[in-house]
């Protein structure tokens, strides 16, 4: 509602029925954004160092715009469940599994998701020379090893535009 009580979810891990998020950044964005369609904010997970996207939208009486919202609708992204659909898509052999790494950052360099069998971990400015084109393949160095690296640049959703990046990097394997 638009006091921030939560008075429903859809999360199966955890209820949030009972909670109260009107001091989070998001909600109070949507409050003041009203007018808006929708919106997003990006949120850091500060423990295990993600980035989560919540879209949000007002919500109406009789569904109908016209109305003064009596609540606004976010959504969590699982940007997780979403880097494993795309991983487990991927066309690979049974043994480039061990050696192939995903990963997705937003426009600003924020770690959305990875699937990292890396021997380090891999942030945006290892990476972000690669990040010159929309599209582009290529062999190069990564932390002393040479890897193949294919990059593509999100063209957005809808109406908007995200620039986010997706990677994936497959090890060499030595001869």
């Amino acid at each position: 509602d638009l006091d921030g009580n939560v008075v429903a979810n859809g999360n199966t891990l955890k209820n949030l029925r009972d909670t109260n998020i009107k001091n989070s950044s998001w909600f109070q964005n949507a409050l003041n954004h009203r007018n808006k369609d929708y919106g997003f904010e990006m949120i850091n997970e500060e423990i295990k160092g993600f980035t989560k996207i919540v879209f949000y939208c007002n919500v109406y009486q009789d569904n109908t715009g016209s109305e003064i919202p009596i609540g606004i609708l976010g959504i969590v992204f699982n940007w997780s469940k979403f880097i494993h659909c795309i991983f487990n898509e991927t066309p690979l052999y049974d043994d480039e599994l061990d050696s192939t790494s995903l990963f997705i950052f937003d426009s600003n360099g924020n770690k959305l998701a990875e699937i990292n069998k890396l021997k380090n971990d891999i942030t945006y400015k290892e990476l972000s020379k690669s990040f010159g084109k929309k599209k582009n393949f290529e062999t190069t160095m990564i932390f002393d090893s040479t890897v193949t690296l294919g990059h593509a640049q999100s063209v957005g959703y809808e109406k908007f535009f995200t620039g986010w990046h997706s990677v994936i990097i497959q090890s060499q394997k030595s001869c």
